[in-house]
């Protein structure tokens, strides 16, 4: 954790804010061992919200249980700084928040994202020729990128990506950190305290999330309209949707972007949503979730509205179809734009489903039925193909441990010979650890100790043995597999290029209409609108798009070099919840 903020020195120093747990930008490079060391080592730190969120809500989940003791000047000063990411073109008590700091710009009269770090990288990329010839020669030498206007390109596409608006994400997350943070009142006072002062108004925080959601079936463009990847992605199951006889209305999905199109084109080109469109993640949908499954536990089922509700059902469902459906699986990159790891996915179920089971065994049929619903649903959902899928990705060391690991660094060789690192083994293991164990283990209501359901099959029980005994044996010894890609942008590959998906919907960002074979998207909004017929889609499918064909085949991220965010103190805090839920298992009675 930082101490002390700094500012940016060119040359000397990064920036870094007071109380954030450190988070790292890394390129997702595949290659020989010199590119495996550039992968590792060309990373800049980044000062985001998000990482520390997440790092205070496993260290507090962690405290609970009992096995470890915070630090309290800690928590104050990283709680105090996820709440300087509070939204500011937002009303104080808005419980909005937003992924990087902002700053005000003075010419449009609102607040921008600022990442530090990263704006004076790119400011200095561009005043200093001589460096960033050499940078990108260095790319270009080892086949990162093709010559100095491809390396210009990916540094223009991060700068398109700092303008973004508050997110769903970010806003959900914070939800449910602040259910946590009251639960923990009495061992952290001041921090629930602040809380509290600066988010008083969950309801407002709802309104704004149910105001920008994805509504496919509406007559308003503003509701209606989505990122291509998505539609593609989603198609079956808007289809599906009324066939099964549900109500066009009730299908409301939370947008990624707290933006509409309207809003985008007053501030364009200084606030845009990635590709000028919002998206539906499933790992977003799934955190949306958790955040106002959250809000009701602590505050109360006034806030369930007929559009919370519907936001509730709708995201269960569409969570069962991506499992059952596989989509999430075999389309990774379009399913789950913003978290490339198939395990951060799966823990974002399972901890809603050991939210609701935790609640439902501390007070018996008091959960509202909706929440009741979703809890029957997903814990279904998690006890059959999310096991399933947790269990087939384990990997035996040989000694009677096991582990899992996902993409990083398993696409390398080391003088000519293939390797596979396995860097974000320990990340992957401890989140799968967490899966296994919030699906199979109920707390006991009168007790810190979990116990596993009675119909817990074999295999789980060791897997979770064997997890827990190489996490213990290694997590300390193995400093190169403590990476993580716990998020990302959604661009990763030409595979996730959205243009080249079918769209039915062109118009520039100030609302004029365009081709959507424009040649150069940068200000268009080329996207889908309302649910098509099948046929209809089916033949756009076997259109060109941009002049590309529709990238329905998908393998892998590796080898392309997108960007990724890393953590270390986030893998051990994982880990820590993991082994702290380990301690207090107790078999069936």
């Amino acid at each position: 954790m930082s101490v002390n903020s700094q500012p940016y020195v060119f040359m000397d120093t990064w920036a870094e804010q007071k109380g954030l747990f450190p988070s790292e930008i890394h390129l997702n490079f595949c290659g020989n061992e010199m590119v495996t060391e550039l992968r590792r080592m060309f990373a800049i730190p980044d000062s985001n919200m998000f990482v520390t969120t997440f790092v205070v809500y496993t260290l507090l989940q962690s405290e609970r249980i009992g096995f470890i003791k915070l630090n309290e000047t800690m928590m104050d000063m990283a709680v105090d700084a996820i709440l300087t990411y509070h939204d500011k073109n937002s009303d104080s008590d808005s419980g909005v928040y937003t992924f990087w700091p902002q700053v005000y710009n003075q010419s449009l009269g609102t607040y921008t994202e600022f990442p530090t770090n990263l704006i004076n990288l790119v400011d200095e990329y561009n005043k200093f020729e001589d460096p960033a010839i050499w940078l990108a020669d260095l790319f270009k030498k080892y086949k990162i990128v093709t010559d100095l206007k491809a390396f210009e390109q990916m540094l223009d596409s991060l700068q398109v990506a700092f303008r973004i608006p508050p997110d769903s994400d970010d806003t959900g997350c914070n939800l449910a950190l602040g259910n946590v943070i009251a639960n923990m009142a009495a061992t952290h006072p001041y921090i629930s305290k602040t809380w509290q002062a600066a988010n008083p108004n969950a309801n407002k925080t709802i309104e704004t999330i149910l105001r920008y959601a994805y509504r496919p079936f509406s007559s308003d463009v503003t509701t209606s309209t989505i990122d291509p990847r998505t539609y593609y992605v989603l198609h079956e199951f808007l289809e599906d949707w009324t066939a099964l006889g549900n109500n066009q209305d009730d299908l409301v999905l939370p947008g990624t972007w707290l933006m509409s199109l309207p809003q985008q084109a007053a501030y364009f080109p200084y606030l845009q949503m990635p590709f000028n469109v919002n998206n539906v993640d499933l790992s977003v949908s799934i955190n949306t979730l958790f955040g106002l499954a959250s809000s009701i536990i602590q505050n109360g089922a006034q806030l369930i509205t007929q559009d919370v509700e519907r936001m509730i059902n709708s995201i269960t469902s569409l969570i069962e179809w991506g499992v059952n459906s596989e989509i999430v699986y075999k389309r990774p990159d379009l399913a789950l734009l913003y978290y490339p790891s198939i395990y951060d996915f799966s823990w974002f179920i399972s901890r809603v489903v050991d939210l609701l089971e935790t609640e439902n065994q501390i007070s018996p049929n008091a959960l509202p039925p909706v929440l009741y619903n979703t809890l029957v649903s997903l814990r279904e959902l998690m006890m059959n193909n999310g096991t399933n899928q947790i269990l087939s990705r384990m990997q035996d060391n040989g000694k009677g441990g096991f582990y899992w690991y996902d993409f990083l660094g398993n696409d390398d060789t080391f003088f000519g010979v293939k390797e596979k690192y396995g860097e974000d083994l320990f990340f992957s293991s401890g989140l799968a650890l967490n899966v296994l164990i919030d699906t199979w283990t109920v707390s006991s209501p009168d007790s810190v100790k979990r116990i596993w359901r009675s119909n817990t099959p074999a295999a789980v029980l060791a897997a979770v043995d064997g997890g827990v005994s190489h996490v213990v044996d290694n997590i300390l010894k193995s400093q190169t597999q403590i990476y993580n890609a716990f998020f990302s942008g959604s661009m990763k590959g030409m595979t996730s290029f959205p243009y080249h998906y079918p769209m039915n919907f062109c118009q520039y960002v100030n609302g004029s209409t365009c081709s959507p074979t424009l040649a150069d998207p940068d200000a268009i909004v080329g996207a889908i609108n309302g649910v098509l017929p099948h046929d209809q889609y089916q033949a756009m499918l076997s259109m060109k798009w941009m002049n590309a064909s529709v990238p329905v085949n998908w393998t892998s991220y590796n080898p392309d070099p997108f960007p990724y965010w890393s953590s270390s103190p986030l893998t051990y805090s994982i880990n820590i919840l993991a082994l702290s839920k380990s301690l207090i298992l107790e078999e069936s009675h």
